[in-house]
């Protein structure tokens, strides 16, 4: 989940807005002044159709059909490793990324909270939805635990540079030294040992990787980085690799899990999952202003997509705070 974004802020205010304005008599006066009073109901006629009001009802009104169907399944605990680890991963910046978001410890655990509930949602229902020819794809796609050694450099001149070196049979400890390495691998020696199913390796270079024989010194391998954006090189050398058993029963508990975070990981898949969830709970929209943003879970169709991200940043879109 991203913290620090605007419209989180935006959207605590227009909440507590809205909800005055609801709840208001329809002609209470919200504002007195010389040019005329403004009502509660002239008030909330107009913010109604503002976009940010409308997906903030569409996200309280998932986020109370989660909580009531598996309250039971994320504890107080499960929030606080995971507020934990967003604090250490922002480390000195995480209270002003806080602030900047609008965001209070309490508000934020409450998101963290919605986040985690539609996480369990989304990977409940992939799990029961397992079938053999799931784990039979995922079989295909999978390679066993492999051990590579990662030089990382900035340009492919430098690439090139490092694949001459390996080939003269020098260090991979010193070419590191010099160059640098994969963020996950050992900082000394450049060695990571993973196998398909990894988050250590961008899947990028992952699927450069794979299909490798064991000594073979790689091509500079080009992929952008995700923090800079910019394009970085790697020259790997695959050390030892792992025999492919024969059938996916060997792998299934592996295979189980792939299976499940990347369905989890798939915006269109926990849209639907959404959608079954409001169906259940028979969401029906009586104002025609939130018709279309509720709507478009109701009458959503699982199909097919290619669009994966972090499951974080899908359960933190579907669920923004409140």
């Amino acid at each position: 989940m991203k913290m620090n974004k605007k419209i989180a802020v935006a959207g605590a205010t227009l909440l507590s807005i809205v909800t005055l304005a609801a709840c208001s008599n329809k002609s209470d006066v919200l504002v007195s002044m010389k040019t005329g009073d403004i009502k509660s109901a002239q008030f909330f006629d107009e913010i109604k159709s503002n976009p940010t009001v409308q997906t903030l009802l569409s996200n309280e009104v998932i986020s109370t059909a989660l909580e009531d169907k598996y309250k039971d399944k994320v504890t107080s605990d499960d929030v606080e490793k995971e507020y934990a680890k967003m604090k250490e991963q922002y480390g000195e910046q995480f209270q002003s990324a806080l602030v900047s978001a609008g965001l209070t410890e309490t508000t934020y655990k409450a998101q963290l909270r919605s986040t985690l509930l539609l996480d369990y949602a989304v990977k409940t229902a992939a799990e029961q939805e397992l079938k053999d020819s799931d784990y039979e794809q995922a079989f295909k796609e999978y390679t066993p635990t492999m051990t590579v050694k990662f030089v990382k450099t900035k340009t492919k001149d430098e690439a090139k540079t490092v694949v001459e070196e390996l080939k003269k049979e020098t260090a991979v400890d010193t070419l590191v030294a010099k160059y640098g390495t994969l963020a996950k691998a050992n900082q000394q020696t450049g060695e990571l040992t993973f196998d398909s199913t990894t988050k250590d390796v961008e899947p990028e270079l992952l699927s450069q990787i794979t299909s490798l024989e064991v000594n073979k010194v790689s091509e500079p391998l080009a992929i952008t980085d995700r923090t800079t954006y910019e394009t970085v090189y790697y020259v790997v050398k695959v050390t030892k690799k792992d025999a492919k058993k024969e059938s996916w029963k060997d792998y299934e508990t592996i295979l189980k899990d792939y299976i499940i975070n990347k369905k989890a990981s798939d915006k269109n898949y926990a849209k639907n999952v959404v959608a079954e969830l409001l169906k259940e709970y028979k969401v029906e929209v009586k104002d025609e202003a939130f018709k279309n943003v509720i709507e478009q879970y109701l009458n959503h169709k699982n199909t097919e997509t290619t669009e994966v991200t972090e499951t974080s940043e899908t359960t933190a879109s579907t669920t923004q705070a409140k």
